[in-house]
């Protein structure tokens, strides 16, 4: 092979070392961290660099596994503030939390790729891993953007060169090292009409480099404004398109169970008289005190969505440094240090505090005295026959607030020698981080103290010496919206939450690569190294969360730890160069060996071929094992309890089309159920738990793809890499909804998880940590990029990035002991998680002409398929017509819109202050979301799809 540099290695080789940095598609196949030089096409030398997916450093960049990178400009043009955002946007990425997640959400920002989850990613700082949270997730707030040079996004399993996590891919982030002079930028930003969600940063960077080292240091500053659901039309209702059908059966005015007052010799009629041993009338109520009996009407219910965020807000202040000092020729030291704080809240309606029936845990219990002071009925209403639903509005909404705190250290020495006529680089690397927080949550109850303020006599004697005050429970929002819980009942029954949480990270790690030596196609590189890693995390929730009294989930306190000792060999075999039909065949292989002190050992291989017949097309193809180990959360957290929205597929259904629920479905599971059981409650209780005996689980990665630079069209690029992932020994919970209906459809298949009472109502639902399964993904990913020649009008240039992802398919271990699989197919939707779309892309045009700059880009997200159970939402319009064909209770697959976002953004450069300009509009043209009967929340897959409204932007950098 001749010293000539050919389309294809000049395109990956500028590409990557920045010089033709637009498109957020920049770098084919790899990432070099060599300094841009210019160089003779005949005696192009490059240093030998490292990248993402290899720990050889090598001349050849280009790499077996596809390698996406972005570069700073392409952050910048993106015109977000959040790395999270910006990787969230990625076509190869799936639905993970943000700050668009209200309840459920804490502050955090995900990646999940390629729909696997965000804990199958691994997250590198430099190459060098970051410190998680208990579940082995980063939180992409931990990078400001001011300080990202690049980012590398390895889009292949890596575990045999990295370790666990490395299965759906590998993130690295590149900070800044080159850095010179001093850089200030302010950013500013809200969404139009509503004037709300505002975004302001501010950052701050100083660095300098010499002869001998460098230095770099920056600041920064972010502040992200809420938005209520109440100022979207579709999040301003339970559910969009339905009125407010679907709201809290825990309404203001309280709710009385169906024919409950019959248990105590009450008999009401449809208004609310109550007749019976105490002789009462409507007189004795207010109007509109009490609901009685199974939630009617929207007029029935409570609109608890407006009083929720639909963007939560938090702020995020960033302190980075970091440097480098050539000890000596041969040594360089080099230290980085970040300090990340995040404070974040979430929002929700006012407490629904449900007793008797309708409670959980010590609520279930609780009763009301005949003579607590407010019960107008007379008689004892012992909670085994009773249930009420009251939402507490007199307390106000409920507050959730996080103060985060993470820190990471590194220092490390590298360096190079020479041995056998052959040079040999080696770096010795030591990372040091932890995660403290805080969580303050306000509103919550004391069910405990509810108990007494119910018990009549004994409050009113405070036998428990804690200033008991007897609590109107019965009484509701009255015409004049006041309620009748007083300041005094709400101290004493309310308190304030108190949690603390944390994980620390100890990484040792040595590396030496190099050359071996010739063989007859070039040298045999190689790369060995051991890793010592050491992870510790606990979780203290409130002394009251942990005794199960309060009106929140239960969750028992979390401590643990593991320890890894890792050694792994890396060789790169060139097999043919030069040779007539093959310019270039190289091989490449991995292995890793991991010992934990948990589960015990485990080995994983790779192996990569590349293949280059002429000059302008690359082939490759990589086939790896990997693993994922279980996290401390996995293993050690205390049981919880959760409160999800399920239908029970046990509800009565209405057969005789008389508008009357009154017949239990015919299914196998739902035998013994009284016909007439409806779920008075659409939240259902279920408890989570650790597994200290899990599994690792495991996974076996193919890939195969080209790269195409052809010399006919120059500027063109395209990149086609296919993807196939099945994942095995899948660590994770059956899911409700899943124990449910299986058990509803066998009538013995997980049907030991479930508890009910004897009117049918489920009390409990295990839903613990398990080696349960396997899943099998796999999909197509495209790039196409053409930089069209220079005109008298400027630069311009075109990418397209885009993703289909055809299988997606979940196994399920039976928990029958029969060690029998069933299938859960999800090819292109989640039953009960919302959906994914199988195609996406991003399209971005980018001009440059003298001092201005411009950016027109495209995302856009294909229409997928959900779960419609006609039960629930036929009455509104919103399944197909087709039927259940497969007869599983759901509706055939309703189908969810697409949704194309346009972003747009013009800067300027005023070269005699140093001084950019720039403005930008993203989603112009105020694309709404698709709307979603499965989402969790606010009407639409608040993962995948952008808070409703256009948002325009003013940013200025100023350098001195």
């Amino acid at each position: 092979m001749s010293n000539r540099r050919n389309p294809l290695s000049s395109a990956v080789r500028y590409a990557l070392m920045g010089s033709v940095a637009t498109g957020m598609a920049v770098g084919l196949t790899g990432t070099a961290l060599a300094q841009d030089q210019d160089q003779d096409e005949d005696a192009a030398v490059l240093d030998r660099v490292e990248v993402t997916g290899s720990r050889i450093k090598r001349a050849d960049i280009e790499s077996a596994s596809p390698v996406f990178v972005i570069q700073r400009e392409e952050i910048e043009r993106s015109g977000l503030t959040s790395i999270g955002d910006l990787l969230q946007d990625l076509p190869i990425a799936g639905a993970a939390l943000n700050t668009q997640f209200n309840n459920g959400g804490n502050g955090e920002t995900r990646l999940n790729l390629r729909n696997l989850g965000s804990n199958r990613l691994l997250v590198l700082l430099n190459g060098r891993r970051f410190v998680s949270n208990l579940s082995g997730i980063v939180d992409l707030n931990n990078f400001p953007v001011a300080v990202i040079k690049r980012i590398e996004i390895l889009k292949d399993g890596a575990s045999a060169i990295y370790g666990s996590d490395a299965i759906s891919g590998v993130v690295n982030i590149i900070t800044r090292d080159d850095f010179e002079g001093l850089q200030a930028n302010a950013y500013i930003g809200q969404y139009e009409g509503e004037n709300d969600g505002e975004t302001q940063a501010y950052d701050f960077s100083v660095g300098t480099t010499s002869d001998r080292g460098s230095i770099f240091f920056n600041a920064s500053y972010v502040k992200a404004g809420e938005i209520f659901a109440g100022d979207r039309r579709i999040s301003a209702e339970p559910q969009f398109g339905t009125g407010n059908a679907f709201g809290s059966s825990g309404t203001p005015q309280g709710r009385i169970g169906a024919g409950v007052l019959g248990n105590f010799g009450l008999v009401t009629d449809p208004g609310t008289n109550v007749t019976g041993p105490g002789g009462l009338g409507a007189a004795a109520f207010r109007p509109g005190d009490f609901s009685f009996g199974a939630p009617g009407t929207g007029a029935d219910r409570f609109n608890f969505a407006p009083q929720n965020y639909l963007l939560t807000p938090q702020t995020r202040t960033n302190v980075y440094t970091q440097g480098t000092y050539d000890v000596t020729d041969d040594i360089r030291m080099r230290v980085e240090a970040t300090f990340n704080r995040r404070q974040s809240d979430q929002l929700l309606a006012p407490t629904p505090l449900f007793l008797g029936l309708f409670g959980a845990n010590l609520a279930e219990r609780v009763g009301v005295a005949a003579d607590n002071a407010f019960n107008v009925f007379g008689v004892e209403l012992a909670a085994s026959s009773f249930l009420l639903g009251r939402r507490l509005i007199e307390a106000g909404p409920r507050i959730f607030r996080q103060d985060n705190d993470s820190f990471r250290f590194g220092f490390g020495l590298e360096g190079s020698f020479e041995a056998f006529d052959r040079y040999f680089d080696w770096d010795v690397n030591y990372v040091y981080g932890d995660i403290d927080q805080t969580d303050v949550n306000q509103g919550r109850v004391n069910v405990q103290r509810v108990q007494s303020a119910l018990s009549g006599q004994p409050c009113r004697d405070d036998v428990n010496g804690d200033g008991c005050v007897e609590l109107n429970i019965f009484g509701g929002q009255g015409p004049d919206g006041q309620g009748t819980i007083t300041p005094a009942m709400l101290n004493y029954i309310l308190y304030t939450e108190n949690e603390a949480s944390g994980n620390q990270l100890l990484d040792y790690t040595a590396n030496l690569t190099g050359e071996l030596f010739e063989m007859p196609a070039g040298p045999l590189g190689f790369a060995v190294g051991y890793e010592h890693r050491e992870e510790e995390g606990f979780d203290s929730p409130d002394a009251l969360v942990s005794a199960g009294i309060t009106s929140g989930n239960a969750r028992q306190p979390t401590r643990g730890s593991f320890s890894v000792d890792e050694f792994y060999l890396e060789l790169a075999v060139p097999l043919l160069s030069g040779v007539t039909g093959a310019e270039r065949l190289d091989l490449s292989l991995a292995t890793r060996w991991s010992d934990y002190d948990t589960f015990g050992d485990t080995l994983n291989s790779k192996i990569g071929i590349e293949w280059q017949p002429i000059d302008d097309l690359l082939l490759r193809a990589t086939f790896s094992e990997g693993f994922r180990a279980p996290q401390i959360a996995e293993l050690f957290a205390g049981q919880g309890d959760a409160f999800p929205t399920i239908s029970d597929p046990c509800n009565s259904v209405d057969t005789d089309g008389d508008g009357v629920f009154d017949t239990v479905p015919a299914l196998p599971g739902c035998a013994g159920i009284p016909n007439g059981y409806v779920q008075a409650n659409p939240q259902i209780r279920i408890t989570t738990g650790s597994n200290p005996n899990l599994d690792p689980e495991t996974s076996e990665s193919t890939t195969f793809g080209f790269v195409y630079s052809p010399s006919w069209a120059d500027g063109l690029d395209i990149t086609v890499d296919y993807y196939k992932i099945e994942l095995e020994n899948t660590i994770a919970t059956t899911g409700a909804v899943t124990i449910l209906q299986t058990c509803a459809n066998t009538g013995t298949i997980l049907c030991d998880l479930i508890t009910r009472n004897p009117q049918g109502i489920v009390t409990d639902l295990l839903n613990a940590n398990t080696n349960l399964g396997g899943t099998e993904i796999e999909g197509v990913d495209f790039l196409v990029s053409y930089a069209f020649p220079e005109t008298d009008w400027g630069f311009f240039r075109v990418v397209m990035d885009a993703a289909y992802q055809g299988t997606n398919e979940n196994q399920v271990l039976a928990q029958d002991g029969s060690g029998d699989f069933f299938t859960q197919n999800l090819l292109g939707f989640n039953i009960g998680d919302g959906s994914f779309a199988r195609w996406r892309s991003n399209i971005d045009a980018n001009w440059s002409y003298g001092d201005w700059e411009a950016t027109w880009g495209i995302q856009y997200i294909h229409g997928s398929e959900e779960a419609c159970n006609p039960a629930d939402w036929g009455a509104f319009g919103f399944c197909n017509a087709g039927g259940d064909a497969d007869g599983d209770g759901f509706q055939d697959n309703r189908r969810i819109g697409g949704a194309a976002y346009h972003d747009m953004q013009v800067s300027y450069f005023l070269s005699e202050y140093d001084t950019r300009l720039t403005f930008g509009v993203n989603n112009i043209f105020d694309k709404g979301p698709p709307l979603s009967v499965t989402a969790f929340a606010n009407s639409f897959n608040v993962a995948d799809y952008r808070v409703p409204g256009v948002f325009p932007y003013v940013r200025m950098t100023v350098d001195f």
